[in-house]
This record gives structure tokens, sequence and C-alpha cells, in this order.
């Protein structure tokens, strides 16, 4: 969906490189868009996890300010088709807005269609990871305190 970026393959290829290198990757899949990559959860959590994933989470869609306009524009030329389903569904899972800022639900929606998304991904998740260990990261090699003037706060 977006122009100029790597494509899902180059980055699966990228969390493998990663991961055989020990580095330890969650995956970030973003955004889900609902009726035009929801029905993609099971393959892409199943293809991330193959590429040596620790882990996977999601945010769903939702078109802020001016990203609404230009996202609108670009489903409607891109998927005539289904463009209003499509709308309808972002709808559907932000209150009847495209948009949505209350914290604690605009990154996961709210609604049935929303609960049905958040339900299949916990499924394939749970599927394909079980319940990873939280990543014990070593910080030994971090300068937090580079400045004195640091340690105030």
């Amino acid at each position: 969906m977006e122009p100029r970026t790597a494509s899902i393959k180059r980055r699966l290829d990228t969390v493998k490189a990663l991961s055989d290198a020990q580095i330890p990757v969650s995956v970030m899949m973003a955004p889900i868009v609902p009726g035009l990559n929801s029905h993609e959860i099971f393959d892409v959590v199943k293809a991330v996890k193959q590429s040596g994933a620790h882990d996977v989470a999601f945010t769903m869609a939702r078109l802020n300010g001016q990203i609404g306009d230009v996202f609108i524009d670009w489903v409607s030329k891109t998927y005539p088709d289904r463009a209003e389903k499509v709308i309808n569904y972002i709808k559907s899972t932000h209150g009847g807005k495209l948009n949505a800022s209350k914290f604690g639900e605009r990154m996961r929606g709210s609604g049935r269609f929303a609960e049905h998304i958040r339900n299949t991904f916990k499924l394939a998740r749970k599927k394909q990871f079980g319940s990873p260990e939280k990543i014990s990261l070593n910080q030994e090699s971090y300068g937090l305190y580079r400045s004195p003037q640091l340690r105030l706060f």
C-alpha cells in the first residue's frame, strides 16, 4: 500500500537476517485495513514466524487528518470495486468515523468488526507463537548518562 517502501518479501528477509544474527525481532503488522488486508492475518503471522520473529503485534487502520482524504482517493482508484466497503469497515471500527484519537482505543479499534479482527489476530498469534517470553535486553552498552546533566532527571 505504501509506495517506495520495501516489499513484504524484503521485509521478511530482513527479519530472517536479523534473527539469524541472534537479534530478537518483533514485527508490527500495521495497519490492518478491514476489508483490504484483514483476510491475510493468518498467512502474514505464519510468514513472520517462519522468518524467525520472536513475536508479532498489530494496529488497526485509523485515518486521522488529511490521511483520510488521501486514503479515500487511493482506495477509490486502486480498488474501485470495494472502496466503499473498505471505507465503511474502517468507520465501523472507529465509531462511525475514519479517525480515532481516544487513547487505548485508537490503535485497536472498537465495535464488532474490530473485535473480530482482534480475535483473528490473537488466534493466529497463539497458533504460531504460543506465549512468547518477554525478551530480556542487554543494556550494558547503552550510555544512558553520557552527560552528567541527564542525571538530574
